[in-house]
C-alpha cells in the first residue's frame, strides 16, 4: 500500500500536469467539443423546451450559449440590439455540445431574427477542454447558426476574462478568441471584444463582476450591451 508520502506526490503530479494536459489537441477533445450532447440537467432541459414551444413568428433577434447569456437582462439584451421580440436561448452550465444539440431543435428554422448573437465555451474551459477543442465547437456554432438563420448577421461575443486577478486559463482564452476572430470573418459575422471595458483596470473585486468573478453583474451586463450596441450600429452603417 502506497504510503501517505508516495500517496501525496502522485496527487501532485497528476494534478500539476493538467495545464500540460488541456492544451494538448487531441481528436478525442475535439470530437467531445464539436459532437451535439443533450445537456445534463433536466430541469434547465425542461425550461429550454418550454421557451422553444412558445416561439413566435414574429422573433427579430437569438441570443445563444450559456449562463452568460440566460442572465442577461431581457431589455438590456434587447435594446442591444434594437430588437421588439429578442428571444434568449440561453442555458447555465451548456458546453459547446449542449449547444449545438440544441441548435439542431427544428423549431428554431422557424424563425428568422435579423440578429443573432452568441456567446458560449467558458464552461469548456472550466471542464479543462483544450484551448483548440473549444474553438472547433464554436467553429461548428457559427456554421450552424449561419445556415438555420442565412438571412441574420451574427455577432459573438469573444470569452470573458474570469477567476482570480482574470487569469484562469487566460493564455488558452485568448487564442480561442483570436481564432474566433478568424472563424467569424470566414462567415461574415462580426466579433465584440470587452476585455478593456469589463475588467476594471486588473483590479479585484470589479463591480462588473459577481462574486464568483465569472458572471456579469448588472453593470457588466450594462457594459456588454452598450458595446454591442455600438458594434451593431457600425455594422448596419457598413452594410447600407
Amino acid at each position: 500500500m502506497l504510503n501517505r508520502a508516495v500517496l501525496a506526490c502522485v496527487l501532485w503530479a497528476s494534478t500539476s500536469m493538467w495545464p500540460l494536459a488541456a492544451r494538448e489537441c487531441s481528436p478525442e477533445q475535439v470530437q467531445i467539443a464539436t459532437t451535439p450532447a443533450p445537456p445534463p440537467n433536466p430541469l434547465r432541459e425542461a425550461r429550454y423546451q418550454r421557451t422553444l414551444s412558445n416561439l413566435s413568428s414574429i422573433v427579430d433577434a437569438v441570443a445563444i450559449g450559456d449562463s452568460l447569456i440566460q442572465h442577461w437582462p431581457t431589455k438590456t439584451a434587447a435594446d442591444s440590439l434594437s430588437s421588439q421580440n429578442l428571444l434568449n436561448l440561453g442555458v447555465g452550465g451548456d458546453e459547446t455540445q449542449h449547444v449545438i444539440w440544441r441548435m439542431q431543435a427544428d423549431g428554431l428554422k422557424e424563425i428568422s431574427p435579423r440578429n443573432i448573437v452568441i456567446l458560449a465555451g467558458t464552461n469548456n474551459l472550466s471542464m479543462g477542454a483544450s484551448a483548440c477543442a473549444i474553438s472547433a465547437g464554436l467553429r461548428r456554432i457559427l456554421r450552424l447558426a449561419q445556415t438555420t438563420w442565412p438571412a441574420g448577421h451574427l455577432f459573438v461575443v469573444e470569452l470573458l476574462p474570469r477567476g482570480r486577478d482574470f487569469s484562469f486559463r487566460d493564455a488558452d482564452r485568448q487564442q480561442i478568441n483570436a481564432q474566433l476572430r478568424k472563424d467569424a470573418a470566414q462567415v461574415g459575422a462580426s466579433t465584440l471584444n470587452i476585455d478593456d471595458a469589463i475588467t476594471c483596470g486588473g483590479q479585484q473585486p470589479c463591480p462588473n463582476f459577481e462574486g464568483d468573478r465569472l458572471h456579469l453583474s448588472p453593470a457588466g451586463y450594462d457594459i456588454l450591451s452598450r458595446r454591442l450596441h455600438d458594434l451593431a450600429l457600425a455594422t448596419v452603417k457598413q452594410r447600407t
